[in-house]
């Protein structure tokens, strides 16, 4: 299926054997993510015509269920995220201005 799919890596550097479909929207055209001190994941996707969304993964390696919706505008063609040491991120948007 299309989407975004996940793999992580164990600190050993032992890769899981199978990724992980933790979003089938098949209009994901850009993903960005960043890993923050305490051990999470968080993910931002661009959905063309529709915005970004975020998603985060806990320590213990599950996704949110459901991904929130951070900016509706829907020019936005790429995303970038920043995890900060105080554990909060800061996402950037690239929007087509033409």
């Amino acid at each position: 299926g299309s989407g975004v799919w996940t793999r992580t890596r164990t600190a050993a550097g032992v890769w899981n054997n199978n990724a992980v479909h933790m979003d089938s929207n098949p209009a994901v055209n850009a993903i960005s993510a960043a890993g923050l001190p305490n051990g999470t994941l968080q993910i931002d996707v661009t959905v063309d015509g529709s915005g970004v969304w975020h998603r985060s993964r806990n320590t213990a390696g599950t996704w949110d269920s459901n991904a929130v919706k951070i900016d509706g505008n829907g020019s936005v063609f790429s995303t970038y995220t920043v995890g900060l040491n105080d554990n909060t991120i800061g996402v950037g948007t690239n929007v087509d201005l033409s």
